[in-house]
């Protein structure tokens, strides 16, 4: 651990730009030389620090605010954002998801997505910021293909504990980005292609799933027929998880992957879409939607009907009148 954090230190410091400033200097600097991104900070002292290196089109920094501060990133525009905590802590907050990172901590940053961090007052990072066309080299060159969508990584958290070759590959990443300041840039392509690989071995990706989308097809068409079956009673994702022989964790995944929403969510909305052809085709009166909701497994009257109207947009007993 202690050796651990000895490399984390020593990343980039021949490459100090501020060894101490105002933070909203920094954050000038990293929007004219780096990527685009608004901050706020608790306190505005001098504080902040910046180490800064390129290699080829590889971007490197480590940076740190000296307060807890809050930084908005538009989307990264066909780059990736490796980041590590070097010291602290980090929130890494997405539209739907968020994820906490401490020391040795590591997540990779989607193109696609705009993105808030909150950096606690004594957060350090690396922040690598990698072309898409690296992975797509990789892919395409590694596994013989690319998905059409293009390389996507789920949100996770890796420790670099966990990968000692990963560690001294960005240490050595590091290294010949402060070599390239002195020498110059060199033929450096197998290193990115080994950067790109790690990275895909590293972090769960939707490239090794395309063999099997047919499988997991056929998984969910499992679970439909469960639900309908069983579609006048609430079920629970570790049923269904039981029922389908497979992990929750697993059931999670698949449904991220093909349908968008958690199984939770989809359970749900079978439900309502059920409710919603009985109420279609139905003549009954008003009173009768408290019964068929409730015959649903629905028990919360109210928040039923406002997940009705947010699927339908209008309420069940509108249904029933049209």
């Amino acid at each position: 651990m202690e050796g651990e954090r000895g490399m984390l230190d020593s990343l980039l410091k021949k490459s100090t730009v501020f060894p101490i400033a105002d933070p909203y200097q920094v954050s000038a600097y990293v929007n004219r030389h780096i990527g685009l991104h608004t901050l706020k900070t608790e306190k505005r002292i001098e504080c902040a620090s910046l180490r800064h290196a390129r290699l080829d089109d590889l971007g490197l920094m480590v940076i740190g605010y000296g307060s807890s501060a809050a930084v908005s990133t538009p989307k990264l525009v066909r780059n990736y954002h490796l980041q590590l905590v070097i010291n602290g802590e980090c929130v890494v907050r997405y539209r739907r998801d968020e994820i906490s990172l401490d020391v040795g901590a590591a997540t990779l940053i989607p193109p696609d997505e705009e993105v808030k961090f909150f950096y606690s007052s004594d957060c350090m990072k690396l922040i690598v910021k990698i072309p898409s066309g690296v992975f797509d080299r990789t892919c395409r060159e590694g596994c013989g293909y690319l998905p059409s969508g293009g390389v996507h990584f789920d949100k996770v958290v890796r420790k670099l504990g966990e990968d000692v070759a990963f560690r001294h590959m960005l240490e050595l990443v590091c290294l010949e980005a402060e070599k390239a300041r002195v020498c110059g840039n060199r033929s450096i392509e197998p290193l990115k292609q080994f950067l790109g690989y790690k990275l895909l071995e590293w972090f769960p990706h939707n490239v090794d799933r395309l063999d099997s989308t047919r499988e997991d097809e056929g998984l969910i068409g499992h679970v439909d027929d469960y639900i309908s079956e069983n579609i006048h009673r609430p079920i629970t994702v570790a049923e269904l998880a039981d029922h389908c022989n497979i992990t929750s964790r697993t059931l999670q995944n698949v449904f991220s992957r093909h349908r968008g929403v958690s199984p939770a969510t989809y359970i749900k909305r079978k439900r309502l879409e059920a409710i919603y052809d009985v109420l279609k085709s139905s003549n009954r009166s008003k009173k009768m939607v408290t019964h068929i909701a409730m015959d649903y497994g629905f028990t919360h009257l109210g928040r039923f009907a406002a997940d009705y109207r947010k699927l339908f947009g209008e309420f069940p007993s509108e249904t029933l009148r049209n």
